[in-house]
């Protein structure tokens, strides 16, 4: 099935839990019949969140709800979900499906999850639409690294450099924000690849901004060190004496995919106060 949103696949309790009403066509027809047993399943793998766009923070309850409630009824607490961080298309200007994206990832809070993200593998050439890219053999190579590494311990890489703190200051008349990633997550290095908007650049933003203490946002170069990302942009005139509150990278429907570590795992897109 696709085109589907999550409430579709989440039981009226998992729809409860983030004050949905009865919602749950698919749930019914596709998944609670097989929850009998039970049977013996071992995860999932999960690719929506296409017609989610717009509901972010929604989402954001409804995904982690609707895990634990599938691993509730196929009575296996345990059974390992990998979900796919939503590739590129040309949706249009603005953060929707960034915020999307950013909402799936509230699933990690969640034991025995991976992911697989898709934001660097854009396919506008399509014959199918840019919302259906093709190379679902990278997708199915992360995931499958993932669930190798959680679910049969296997040494094997797998983690995508992931944001865990950073710090802003202003001198003058710049502003600077320092990002620090897990260095877990990031092995060697971070570093940066050459990227060019394949689209109408309205979808693909800009890769690095710092957000100012007026709620706006301003572009910023990059120097990247380790694990360590260092961001700087100067403000203009009449922004001078405003401070940076917040950063973020690849905030767009079709995004700069520039970050990655020297493994090849792309940095995972962040938009952080």
């Amino acid at each position: 099935w696709g085109g589907t949103p999550i409430q579709h696949w989440s039981s009226p309790a998992a729809l409860a839990q983030c004050n949905t009403k009865n919602d749950s066509t698919l749930w019914n027809a596709m998944i609670e019949p097989y929850t009998v047993g039970p049977m013996a399943v071992k995860g999932f793998t999960w690719y929506q969140g296409e017609q989610n766009v717009g509901q972010a923070p929604y989402y954001a309850c409804a995904f982690p709800a609707m895990i634990a409630d599938w691993r509730l009824h196929f009575q296996n607490p345990t059974a390992w979900f990998g979900f796919v961080q939503l590739a590129p298309w040309t949706a249009g200007n603005g953060t929707k499906v960034a915020d999307l994206r950013n909402a799936q990832l509230a699933a990690l809070a969640l034991p025995g999850v991976g992911f697989a993200t898709a934001y660097d593998l854009g396919d506008p050439t399509s014959p199918f639409g840019s919302v259906h890219p093709r190379d679902k053999q990278t997708v199915g190579q992360r995931l499958s690294r993932f669930a190798l590494a959680q679910v049969y311990g296997k040494t094997i890489t797998h983690l995508f450099p992931m944001y865990k703190s950073s710090t802003a200051s202003t001198q003058g008349s710049s502003v600077t924000v320092v990002v620090e990633f897990d260095p877990a997550t990031v092995g060697e290095s971070l570093t940066q690849h050459s990227f060019t908007c394949p689209v109408p650049p309205e979808n693909c933003g800009t890769p690095y901004e710092i957000e100012l203490s007026d709620g706006t946002w301003v572009f910023a170069h990059v120097t990247v060190n380790g694990s360590t990302v260092t961001m700087n942009a100067a403000l203009p005139a009449d922004k001078v004496g405003l401070t940076a509150t917040g950063s973020r990278y690849a905030q767009a429907s079709w995004p700069y995919a520039v970050l990655y570590s020297l493994n090849g795992q792309p940095a995972i897109p962040w938009s952080k106060p």
